[in-house]
Order: structure tokens, then C-alpha cells, then sequence
């Protein structure tokens, strides 16, 4: 399976709730307040996302809800694992990606 195809059966998954956190991510969502529901809003509003070599991990990015933005880092073993969540200041190149994807 390419990268790609990988990426968009990740997401998919996520944004049908079929994904489980790792227990890093657990950690995290529970320090930044991100819970499973927002994960999967990040999900459907995701505008950009990528392969991440070094740590072998899908990059994405979304919105938590309208006014905060966040992603999450999965991979696909036998199933979608959610390795980290995180909230994030967007790029100024990440709010026009934003922007143009209407989220």
C-alpha cells in the first residue's frame, strides 16, 4: 500500500471513530484537553496532511472545533493507532491551506 492510500484509510478511519489511542496519546489528550470527539471533528476538517519519514508517523491537520486548531499523528499497523495529539498556532501558510479548504 502506498503512503498515500495508507493516509487516506487513516483518516477515514478516524473519521468514523475506528481508531484507538496509544497510550502516549492518551496522555497527551488528557493534558490538552483534546478528547475523542475532537479528534475525529480534527478529522473531518482535516486540511493538510503528510508522511512523516524520521518518526514514521502521518502527519494531520484540522480544527478541535471552529476557533482551535490541532492534529494528531497516526499510523496503520493492523489498525489506526493514534500516536500524539496536539493543539497548534497554524503557519500563515497553514491558514491560507485553511482558509482555501473552507474550514
Amino acid at each position: 500500500m502506498e503512503r498515500s492510500e495508507e493516509g487516506q484509510r487513516i483518516l477515514a478511519s478516524v473519521v468514523e471513530g475506528r481508531f484507538r489511542l496509544l497510550n502516549h496519546a492518551s496522555q497527551r489528550s488528557t493534558e490538552r484537553g483534546v478528547f475523542v470527539e475532537q479528534i475525529i471533528q480534527c478529522a473531518k476538517t482535516c486540511f493538510h496532511w503528510k508522511w512523516q519519514e524520521k518518526p514514521g508517523t502521518h502527519l494531520y491537520l484540522g480544527f478541535f472545533s471552529p476557533d482551535r486548531p490541532g492534529g494528531f499523528t497516526a499510523v496503520l499497523l493492523d489498525e489506526v493507532l493514534v500516536v500524539t495529539v496536539f493543539k497548534r498556532r497554524l503557519t500563515q501558510w497553514e491558514k491560507k491551506l485553511a482558509k482555501s479548504a473552507k474550514h
